[in-house]
């Protein structure tokens, strides 16, 4: 830590001061990580396409460029990491590949989840168009 001197005294230096953007990034950090923590809970770190694997990653169900944002209602926790590196839901879903559609709740009720190509459908593990249904897992969980 960098020292200065006053009349003999050492007091250390202030850390500059961060930029209104770098406020707003960390801001926006926050935020994302709240949502990402509720997501992963919410499905029980299990991919919420397949529920076959881990979730790894996040993805919006309303890409961003369609005016989708991350929130609890538009977020999903799903297998895989680099969306192109390796065949997984994230992938298939970013590629649309893996078709979806939800009620009004969308994330947070029951979502339908079907693959449109065979690859995806061999991931998946189900028939060409074969409509996988996706509750909450705490709506799983009572019916158990």
């Amino acid at each position: 830590m960098d020292m200065t001197k006053a009349s003999g005294l050492a007091f250390p230096k202030p850390e500059p001061r961060k930029t209104v953007k770098e406020r707003t990034i960390q801001v926006y950090a926050d935020f994302v990580g709240k949502i990402r923590a509720f997501v992963f809970g919410r499905e029980r770190g299990i991919c919420r396409c397949c529920r076959k694997r881990l979730a790894e990653s996040m993805h919006e169900l309303e890409c961003k460029g369609a005016g989708g944002k991350v929130s609890k209602r538009n977020s999903i926790a799903v297998c895989g990491l680099l969306v192109h590196a390796s065949p997984s839901c994230h992938t298939y879903l970013q590629q649309n590949k893996i078709g979806w559609s939800g009620g009004p709740r969308r994330a947070q009720g029951t979502l339908l989840f079907w693959p449109k190509t065979q690859r995806a459908a061999d991931w998946l593990g189900v028939k060409l168009h074969e409509r996988i249904e996706s509750p909450v897992m705490h709506e799983i969980a009572e019916s158990v």
